[in-house]
């Protein structure tokens, strides 16, 4: 079946949202998590539980937040989804995507900081952001920007060079 097929038919997308959910936001993390806590031994570090609350509790929610608004503005503005079998059919310059070229990585990255913190610790949550970063990253620049240049040709290019990859730039407006 043609993907412009796939991406009309709504119990797909469902299916792909439901499926990368599970992928990105649970089994990736509990198998980050699990690594970090290996390579330290499952030791903590001494690093205060007010401090690992602090930067836990806020990332877990505004990671979570960040990437699920992404998603829905791909499904609502892009008509498709996150998940390459039903990508999106239109740019995406509004919404999250203003502010960087990847709000769902920036989203994502932070979530997984966030629960690895309050998991385990702020030792694990910062190896967790950079497991999941680094690769992500790495992923993303030299596969999916050549596929969304292709994709939606001139319309692309401009849009790339005004919007960072994915740290937001301040406004000082």
């Amino acid at each position: 079946m043609p993907v412009s097929r796939l991406i009309a038919r709504m119990p797909e997308r469902v299916l792909a949202l439901v499926a990368g959910t599970l992928l990105f936001a649970v089994a990736f993390p509990w198998m980050v998590i699990q690594l970090g806590d290996w390579l330290m031994g499952g030791r903590r570090l001494c690093t205060p539980r007010r401090l690992e609350l602090a930067i836990g509790l806020p990332s877990t929610i505004g990671g979570l937040l960040l990437a699920g608004r992404a998603v829905v503005t791909q499904v609502r503005i892009g008509r498709g989804t996150p998940v390459h079998a039903v990508p999106t059919r239109r740019l995406i310059t509004s919404g999250p995507y203003r502010l960087c070229r990847n709000p769902m990585m920036l989203g994502t990255t932070i979530f997984y900081l966030g629960m690895s913190t309050l998991i385990r610790s702020l030792a694990v949550g910062l190896f967790s952001m950079l497991a999941a970063g680094i690769p992500a990253r790495l992923y993303h620049h030299l596969v999916e920007e050549n596929e969304l240049a292709e994709r939606f040709g001139e319309e692309y290019e401009p849009y790339r060079q005004r919007t960072p990859f994915l740290v937001p730039r301040p406004r000082w407006r």
